[in-house]
């Protein structure tokens, strides 16, 4: 009886098993809402306005008025107003075929993860090698110490507490060693240590690096973030870090070791293959796509970018480690639970929930410890096609102190020589570095030298380690902080460049010493550098930190952004005084935008206009551009004309609205048009007026929900002429567009092109995604890392304050508030870029009543891209079609936008261009929702210990364009995208916005004009697809000064009109262009400026290819 109870008991729980088991999986792999993409709004797609139903307004039927509007039919005069000055396309590149393009690739990968596995209970191997065979082995392995600087602990008190010890132990251990190796990749920590280091540890350093002993791969400031950070931060930080391993290290970079950023990117190939670096390692990758290049073989490879030609042998070899992490674990071999063994300091291995003592090597384990790392090896190497392995040993914070590196090196030795004397073995094993590696793998009979390799393009996003937990959250997560990095690298690359032609111009007009402070303002710039460096780690642009660590991350930002405002001050003061005036102490330029707090966004300095106020208006491109410039003054009755000129420039008089939507009587804003040429830095006066700002007044139309609790006397109380919106639906519009909006919510609805004749469904709307609900206890949740929603987004419920329309002769904006988003759009009614887009921003503050919950726009439009396919750009740098797959569930298909998106079918595209980075997806075909916010309570067990709930109010800016192709030339199946050229600069003059700067000074009149000049060095503006994406100094002294100019040429796509005024495509430069400086030496550079490729002659035009960056050094000398 008893055993037939027990057995029915067994049965019982053995069902309850399954049952529970069935539950489980259901829940977190096979929820419906999940799998399904936006599957309530399927049905949504046969009414492209849907959104009306959810969010509905008003009754009567806008898109047929706007369907039938003769107006907008017949206004076509804009394009009279344009013209396209480029018959044909010189830069339109198309793509050659690779062995592996990663985007096709998708459709033969099975994404498919082990069931019934908790995050809590550890990850899956999912990379099984159930077969092998014995073959001879040489192997390398790589001690290696990887050193955050910031994540847990602050950048200092990682430094402290550990990188400094193991620094320092590095030295002394490996003189005491001859034959153990070693890498360490972080310049900016080894940097730090040197500033203490005693000549007799530099020297060894240096001795250590010649012998092999040690070597720096990579070289770059920080181990970037591949996903958020823009090309031209990536190299700087890489350039920081070259420079001062070749000034204090004398070396140059060979290799590079990039296995902490989360997914990898094509344009940080590039970037390393064009600094010199041949060979290269990568680590996090999905899951599937290393489980399916493995069944290839095909975990080494040729990177190449999609423009390149089959003929480009040199590309970058690539090696992907295979299995889940760099930790000893996950590096000798497939299994994990015997790799562990094989860490001699932690003493603990887990083998599931089992916990194992790990041994010291003796007599007694030698041989049994061996064979085991002897059948790790040979399992690894049936994934790779050589007979030369790379063995990663190392982890996060390892050889802290002296015992550590005892342990490892010592027992490791015991192993190595018996495998290196054990014929049967035929296995060679030795500490090595990269170089020594790839040296080998050259070498051999099966490496790519002697035998065939794949070529691969494309790039590894997103990421995820385990199931459907993509690494997709990150690429928004404090968006405050992504949004502050991208100023201050708009301001550094600004401080580089009026910096340099400061020094060069001194140094052309015979001053017999350098500028006032020049080699200190040099000192200060490279603070700068270095901050914006540390912020391109992929634990601090990501937003991926503790929140004290973000804290820290966040002053130093604040700090660097006051100094470059302040070195950029002083030199454009130094550029403006006319040659052959004294610097006046009492004229002093002051940034007209402030940055308080390093919590708080910049805003505008409000100008006390009781007499003549000059602002400097400077211009860092080199092209020319039409911009509209506002300020913040004290008074409305001003005017504004060119200082030099005394011409009168368009402006116009707006309101400032405070809290409770109140219409400032303390300050206004005044817009006035510029026009700047390339390099350029303007004067212009704003003075009293009291009549023509009368005839530049802003209007104001208000809609607003009666039971609000301002009152209308408040409201409408004013010196602007106020009145009610009446219409179910409102226009704006300018030389271009048409663009029409829902009265009761402010929201674009639909764009009407005059240029082209024809309008597109563009409709707004703000949707939510949740994690973490009741009803599935089982499932993981959203946090720093992970994007995991519970299901499809939710339109945001429709509660709004007011709709305020405010109309102008410059600029027209809408603003509406919805929740705790204030949502303005604005169209400029100029014939410049800015005329073309309709410029959307977004200021967003998360309270807690948004926990677990991420904020995203998203724009319906009507264009149909078949396949269902968008175009994201890759850290700026270039574009990539992604393909909207549904297996890759809702989080799997969003991917980072660093500068620009694009939905298009064979007629259409809109392209939506962002200044700061962003999730992006397109759910739905002609669709993009992108992320603006996340507020999230809780870990999501990726080692950050904490949630996202420290968020800042933070602004978002996005121009939004519509364009028609003049010629249906389009492949949609293509990998390669390229934006028009009317995107690719309307892009640049977003990143680059015009530094405003207030001149204070005592004097007045003549005697002021008599002082200062506009800064025109320019005498032809560059090629318009040419960008000058850096111009800094690296050395200066009395008679010379070694600059390095950057280049790049964008690849554009030419099915679109090319609507750009005065623009030439010639695709180089010739330095006869600049005025005022004096070159007396060029030489083509490697990108980071420490190796040479060729040296160039003085009258030879600096030429760039398509889609290539170039560097240059200049050597500029006195007259």
């Amino acid at each position: 009886m008893k055993r037939k109870h027990f057995l029915r008991t067994l049965l019982v729980i053995f069902c309850l098993y399954i049952a529970t088991g069935i539950w489980m999986h259901l829940h977190l792999h096979m929820d419906p809402k999940n799998l399904e993409i936006h599957a309530h709004e399927e049905t949504r797609l046969d009414d492209p306005f849907g959104s009306k139903m959810l969010d509905k307004c008003f009754d009567s039927d806008t898109w047929n008025f706007l369907q039938n509007n003769k107006k907008f039919q017949s206004l076509n005069q804009a394009k009279e107003a344009w013209q396209s000055p480029l018959d044909v396309c010189p830069v339109h590149v198309e793509s050659e075929d690779v062995d592996i393009q990663m985007e096709k690739e998708w459709d033969k990968i099975h994404v498919g993860y082990p069931q019934f596995v908790l995050t809590v209970s550890g990850w899956v191997n999912t990379l099984q090698i159930k077969s092998w065979t014995p073959k001879e082995l040489n192997v390398f392995i790589i001690p290696f110490s990887h050193q955050d600087p910031g994540w847990t602990l602050t950048y200092d008190q990682y430094y402290y507490e550990k990188t400094k010890k193991t620094l320092s132990l590095m030295v002394e251990k490996l003189v005491a060693n001859p034959h153990w190796k070693f890498i360490w990749e972080l310049v900016t920590y080894l940097e730090k240590w040197w500033l203490t280091a005693s000549q007799t540890e530099r020297q060894t350093i240096r001795r250590l690096i010649e012998r092999g002993q040690l070597e720096i791969p990579t070289g770059g400031w920080v181990m970037t973030d591949e996903a958020t950070s823009h090309y031209t931060a990536m190299l700087d930080q890489l350039t920081e870090g070259h420079q001062w391993l070749s000034k204090n290290l004398f070396i140059d970079v060979q290799t590079s070791w990039s296995i902490d950023p989360f997914g990898h990117s094509s344009t940080m190939a590039y970037l390393l293959h064009e600094s010199g670096i041949q060979h290269m390692v990568i680590q996090r990758v999905h899951f599937a796509v290393k489980r399916h290049l493995a069944h290839l073989k095909s975990l080494e490879f040729f990177w190449r970018q999609g423009w390149e030609g089959k003929g480009q042998k040199d590309r970058m070899f690539c090696h992907m480690m295979p299995f889940s992490s760099y930790g000893i674990p996950f590096s000798c071999g497939p299994d994990e639970h015997v790799c562990c063994q094989f860490d001699f300091y932690k003493k603990k291995c887990r083998r599931g929930t089992e916990f194992i003592d790990a041994l010291s090597v003796n007599k007694k384990n030698l041989e049994t410890l061996s064979w085991q790392l002897w059948e790790q090896f040979q399992k690894k190497s049936e994934l790779y096609r050589s007979n030369v392995l790379l063995v990663p040993h190392g982890d996060d914070f390892r050889f802290l102190d002296a015992s550590e590196w005892d342990s490892q090196f010592q027992n490791l030795e015991k192993i190595m020589e018996y495998i290196n004397k054990n014929r049967n073995m035929k296995t060679k094993i030795q500490f090595g570095t990269l170089k020594d590696y790839f040296q080998a793998l050259e070498g051999s009979s099966r490496g790519p030298r002697y035998q065939p390799y794949p070529s691969f393009s494309g790039d590894f996003f997103p990421y995820t380690d385990r199931a459907d937990q993509y690494w997709s959250g990150l690429y928004t997560s404090r968006p405050f902080h992504k949004r502050i990095v991208r100023h201050l690298q708009a301001l550094l690359r600004s401080a580089e460049i009026w910096f340099t032609l400061v020094i060069a111009r001194s140094l052309a007009q015979g001053k017999t010493s350098s500028p006032p402070s020049s080699s200190d303002m040099l000192t200060r710039l490279s603070i700068v550098r270095h901050s914006l460096a540390l912020h391109q780690h992929h634990d601090a642009i990501t937003g991926t930190s503790k929140a004290q660590v973000m804290k820290d991350y966040a002053e130093r930002l604040h700090t660097a952004v006051m100094e470059a405002g302040n070195v950029i001050t002083e030199v454009l003061k130094t550029l403006i005084f006319l040659p052959n005036q004294n610097m006046e102490p009492d004229i002093i330029l002051q940034m007209a935008e402030d940055m308080k707090t390093d919590t708080s966004l910049p805003k505008p300095e409000i100008i006390d206009i009781n007499k003549d106020r000059l602002i400097l208006v400077s211009n860092s491109l080199v092209q020319s551009r039409h911009e509209v410039i506002s300020i913040h003054v004290s008074r409305l009755d001003i005017e504004v004309i060119l200082t030099k000129s005394s011409k009168p420039v368009q402006f116009q008089v707006g309101p400032v609205y405070t809290q409770g939507h109140i219409i400032s009587d303390k300050q206004y804003k005044i817009s006035f048009e510029a026009d700047l040429p390339g390099l350029s830095a303007i004067l212009f006066t704003v003075r009293v007026s009291k009549e023509k700002w009368k005839e530049r007044k802003a209007t104001i139309k208000v809609f607003y929900h009666a039971n609000e609790n301002f009152t209308e006397e408040k409201l409408f109380q004013s010196p602007f002429a106020v009145t009610r919106l009446e219409l179910d639906h409102f226009h704006l519009e300018n030389s271009f567009i048409v663009a029409t909006f829902h009265t009761c919510n402010g929201k674009l609805q639909h764009v009407y092109s005059k240029l082209y004749g024809k309008g597109h469904q563009t409709e707004i709307n703000f949707v939510t995604y949740q994690t973490g609900s009741s009803s599935r206890p089982f499932r993981d949740k959203s946090g720093a890392y992970i994007f995991l929603p519970d299901g499809p987004a939710e339109i945001l419920p429709a509660y709004y304050l007011f709709t305020t329309v405010i109309e102008g002769p410059l600029l027209s904006e809408v603003w509406t508030e919805q929740q705790d988003i204030l949502h303005k759009v604005t169209i400029y009614n100029t014939t410049g870029q800015s005329g073309l887009g309709i410029h959307i921003e977004n200021i967003v503050s998360l309270d807690d009543k948004w926990n677990n919950k991420e904020l995203l726009m998203r724009i319906e439009s009507d264009i149909k891209p078949f396949p269902h396919t968008m175009c994201t750009d890759v850290n700026g740098f270039q574009l990539h079609r992604r393909k909207t797959r549904q297996k890759l569930t809702i989080q799997g298909n969003f991917y980072p936008m660093t500068t620009m998106a694009l939905v298009e079918d064979v007629q259409s595209r809109l392209s939506l261009l962002t200044w700061e980075s962003h999730g992006v997806a397109s759910l739905v075909p002609g669709w993009l929702e992108v992320v603006l916010d996340r507020r999230l309570v809780q870990d999501d067990w990726r080692g950050m210990g904490e949630g996202l709930q420290d968020n800042l109010p933070t602004r978002s800016h996005f121009i939004l364009q519509l364009e028609e192709r003049k010629r249906s030339t389009v492949d949609l199946t293509s990998n390669l995208c390229h934006p028009s050229l009317q995107a690719s600069q309307m892009s640049q003059l977003m990143e680059n916005p015009p530094i405003i700067t207030i001149v204070h000074t005592a004097h007045k009149g003549d005697d002021l004009l008599n002082m200062l000049q506009d800064y025109l060095p320019l005498i032809k503006a560059f090629s318009c697809e040419i960008h000058l994406v850096n111009f800094k100094t690296l050395i200066c002294n009395e008679s010379s000064a070694e600059s390095l100019m950057m280049l790049h040429r964008h690849g554009i796509n030419c099915d679109f009109p090319m609507l750009h005024k005065n623009c030439h495509s010639e695709g180089n430069f010739d330095l006869s262009y600049l005025t005022d400086v004096q070159v007396s030496d060029i030489m083509e550079m490697y990108l980071t400026g420490v190796k040479v490729k060729q040296k160039v002659g003085l009258n030879t035009p600096l030429d760039v290819e398509p889609m290539e960056l170039k560097t240059y050094k200049l050597l500029f000398s006195g007259s």
